[in-house]
């Protein structure tokens, strides 16, 4: 006898061959559209990157990071690829990307490849302490973006006083305060005297956030288009979008 996990299984593997399929597995909406995606996700949802509603409420602030003429970019949190690849082939300047799980790096170069920005991403694993000091201050420019997304470790790595560097460098951080409570408040107290800071919250999505140009895709029922737009969150999050001031 089938058992219903299986028949849910088939079905959602189902439906993200469909998705694929309809979207030419590429990202069709937002800063990275065109980006040429590879099958998985690591730690995050799959099928909204797709349709470019991941993460949407960023997108002013990716919209406008070819305005400040940066020399490079730190991911720090990388998984498979999705800002790491889309920054480089957005901006054209190099990234440097740190992921500890091995199956992600193994990702994040093949989605390079695919996108064909691999000379311009070094892929890095676990970012400990020393590391971002060490990799900001290497002679590549001094106006670095740094991207944090790393499940609570950033109480550790976003620490201006261990990491100078970050004081004169542009920071688009998710708080987690879900595994370390006051991170949001302890990060805007560490930056307060160097950067501004904007909070950016997340929402629930809705069906007009679906992008028309997700061609054949469209025609998916409004449930399920709103099923694969959720990104599963644990409860609404924050990120903090720090500008130096000097």
């Amino acid at each position: 006898m089938i058992s219903t996990h299986s028949v849910k299984r088939w079905l959602a593997n189902l439906v993200k061959s469909a998705i694929c399929a309809a979207t030419g597995n590429r990202v069709v909406h937002g800063p990275f559209k065109g980006l040429q995606y590879v099958t998985a996700s690591v730690g995050s949802v799959f099928q909204a990157k797709l349709f470019g509603t991941y993460e949407m409420e960023l997108h002013p602030v990716l919209g406008g990071l070819a305005a400040l003429k940066l020399d490079r970019v730190v991911d720090v949190g990388a998984a498979e690829g999705y800002y790491a690849i889309g920054l480089a082939r957005l901006l054209r300047r190099p990234v440097v990307a740190y992921e500890m799980d091995p199956v992600g790096r193994d990702l994040l170069a093949r989605m390079a490849e695919l996108n064909g920005v691999s000379s311009l991403l070094s892929i890095r694993g676990e970012c400990v302490a020393g590391d971002l000091e060490a990799v900001l201050s290497e002679k590549a420019g001094d106006r670095n973006l740094v991207v944090c997304d790393v499940e609570g470790a950033e109480l550790l790595l976003m620490d201006p006083v261990a990491t100078p560097a970050l004081r004169k460098s542009w920071l688009l951080v998710e708080a987690h305060d879900l595994y370390v409570a006051g991170i949001t408040q302890t990060l805007r107290g560490r930056f307060k005297d160097t950067h501004r800071i904007v909070e950016i919250s997340t929402r629930p999505r809705v069906i007009g956030d679906f992008p028309k140009s997700a061609g054949l895709a469209n025609w998916l029922p409004a449930f399920v288009k709103l099923r694969y737009m959720d990104e599963r969150r644990p409860e609404p999050m924050i990120w903090l979008w720090m500008t130096p001031v000097a």
